[in-house]
């Protein structure tokens, strides 16, 4: 199975459970933390780095840089470990597309995530934050393919709300997989 597969497969497992028990999911830092755990299952083996160390695929917090200094930082990124540079010698040689120390070049995905709590931000606030995200992982997807690699890599918003059903207002945004809860958290 390819990662945009396995990527995809969590994401719905964590949409399903969403839809089934919202308020499980008090924070955009619990979304991400579920998320993890159902990305864990096919993005953690441990595989040799290009400079001869070890790293796993899955990895938050990433902050990119590139030739564009660009600055922005990514919830959650699956990279291609036989790619990254995790010692320091080797990392100045790469294009720096991440840097942090550590440095790849090849990545599989990048997901962000949107959360809205039922007392968040209006719908306006929440839709520039959104559109907002769609642009940065446009510009992240240009940086990354500029060199002609990166042409399979997997772009996702998940966005969750809790407050507010605007999904008529995303359709003609890209790479956004949204869904709204359901008012109660049924019991199975």
């Amino acid at each position: 199975m390819k990662s945009v597969d396995k990527a995809n497969n969590a994401i719905q497992s964590l949409i399903s459970d969403f839809k089934k028990c919202p308020n499980k999911y008090l924070t955009e830092d619990d979304v991400r933390i579920h998320l993890c755990h159902l990305l864990m299952n096919d993005f953690s083996e441990i595989e040799k780095t290009e400079d001869n160390d070890c790293s796993i695929s899955l990895h938050t917090e990433v902050r990119w840089w590139g030739d564009e200094h660009l600055k922005y930082r990514s919830d959650i990124v699956l990279f291609d470990v036989s790619d990254m540079q995790v010692t320091k010698k080797k990392i100045l040689e790469l294009k720096n597309h991440t840097q942090k120390g550590y440095s790849a070049n090849k990545i599989k995905g990048v997901i962000e995530i949107k959360f809205r709590r039922n007392k968040g931000d209006s719908n306006n606030q929440f839709l520039k934050k959104i559109k907002s995200d769609c642009d940065k992982l446009t510009k992240i997807k240009t940086m990354l393919e500029i060199d002609g690699e990166n042409k399979n890599t997997f772009y996702c918003l998940i966005v969750l709300d809790k407050k507010q059903n605007m999904k008529d207002k995303l359709n003609n945004l890209i790479y956004v997989r949204y869904e709204f809860a359901n008012e109660y958290c049924e019991n199975t």
